[in-house]
């Protein structure tokens, strides 16, 4: 019976060290920020996230059904900033973020806006540039201004852990392709081409925070 009691006491005694020594992560920490720029003022906060497949194949299956085959492209994440953003949601203010994360004139309302806002392709997996050109050349259509050029800055394949920042502020796009800044490009035209490929992702589903 004691060494009951004492076995008794030993769990009670573990259980509540992990809960001093591991404590659950919390909304109260905050929403992920992210530098806009190196070295620069933390101020971008992530809005959400969405991930980008590719069909690989599709066919019946003998019960009649469809079945579908698709791997990861990529995974898109969006940030904004904290203050700007803040701003343009005021007549927005209260509503859930997931419901108007498909509303047609909130996400232009962000395109529009002159705020900076930021986005990060990772990668999972090894991905050839070709797929992650032809995926983006696709979404943003023909005849945008530049984005041969912005196309060429995908040209490498990409490795698990590598990164491409694309990055908005004003009429710039800045662009850093695992860890190599490339050419700015100037066109406003270009931005809201990209940041409509992105937003229409459906990367808005965590922005409640700054909908309070």
């Amino acid at each position: 019976m004691r060494i009951i009691k004492s076995l008794c006491l030993f769990v009670c005694l573990l259980c509540l060290s992990v809960i001093v020594l591991w404590p659950e992560r919390s909304f109260a920490q905050g929403p992920e920020r992210r530098a806009f720029k190196s070295g620069g003022p933390e101020n971008l906060v992530r809005v959400g996230h969405r991930s980008r497949d590719k069909l690989l194949s599709a066919g019946r299956t003998s019960t009649g059904g469809f079945e579908f085959s698709t791997t990861e492209l990529y995974e898109a994440h969006l940030y904004l900033d904290e203050e700007g953003a803040r701003k343009a949601f005021e007549p927005f203010r209260g509503q859930s973020a997931r419901s108007l994360a498909k509303d047609e004139k909130f996400q232009q309302l962000i395109i529009d806006t002159d705020f900076p806002k930021m986005v990060v392709l990772t990668f999972d997996y090894k991905r050839s540039g070709r797929d992650i050109r032809e995926d983006v050349a696709e979404q943003i259509g023909r005849g945008v201004k530049d984005a041969g050029k912005f196309l060429n800055y995908l040209r490498k394949d990409f490795e698990p852990g590598n990164e491409v920042v694309i990055r908005f502020s004003g009429q710039g796009v800045m662009t850093t392709v695992a860890g190599t800044d490339m050419e700015e490009i100037q066109n406003p035209e270009l931005a809201k081409a990209l940041l409509k490929m992105f937003i229409g992702m459906g990367t808005l589903s965590d922005a409640d925070p700054l909908l309070k």
